[in-house]
């Protein structure tokens, strides 16, 4: 007993605790490490290290590339996946979110049309949130989002 290996999502936890505690450069590092893992997982392990994965990236651009996979990972999921892992609000539930990601790098980006699209689409899936912790945060998120100009 003991000796098991944490899961890939217990490990992409791990490293996104590294980028909060400061070690972004840490946190990439060991996501690289699980990226095959990652691949070979399933559709959400995938989408959970695209999501991580973007916010250790140098580059914007490169942000938004892992910011759409994960988007586009969300598509590949059923609704059972999202059951079987716990997802509250199912798929919708991660929609505002992975939205609200793409939104904010296509601003930084200077590609306010495609950031204002993301934040609407997002936006349409904030009563699949609960009234947690985590949803009243990405409420925060888009209210912020959307008053700077």
């Amino acid at each position: 007993m003991g000796d098991a290996e944490p899961s890939l999502q217990a490990r992409i936890r791990s490293a996104v605790r590294q980028r909060e505690s400061g070690d972004v450069a840490g946190a990439r590092a060991s996501l690289e490490e699980l990226l095959p893992a990652a691949e070979a997982g399933s559709t959400f392990d995938w989408l959970f290290f695209a999501h991580s994965y973007a916010d250790v990236q140098h580059d914007a651009a490169q942000e938004l590339r892992w910011d759409v996979a994960a988007l586009d990972a969300l598509y590949h999921m059923t609704e059972e996946d999202a059951a079987r892992e716990g997802v509250p609000g199912g798929r919708a539930g991660l929609l505002p979110s992975l939205h609200l990601n793409v939104a904010d790098v296509c601003r930084r980006l200077g590609d306010d049309e495609q950031a204002q699209r993301h934040y609407e689409r997002g936006a349409r899936h904030l009563a699949a949130l609960d009234d947690d912790t985590y949803g009243e945060s990405i409420r925060e998120a888009f209210r912020r989002f959307g008053e700077r100009d």
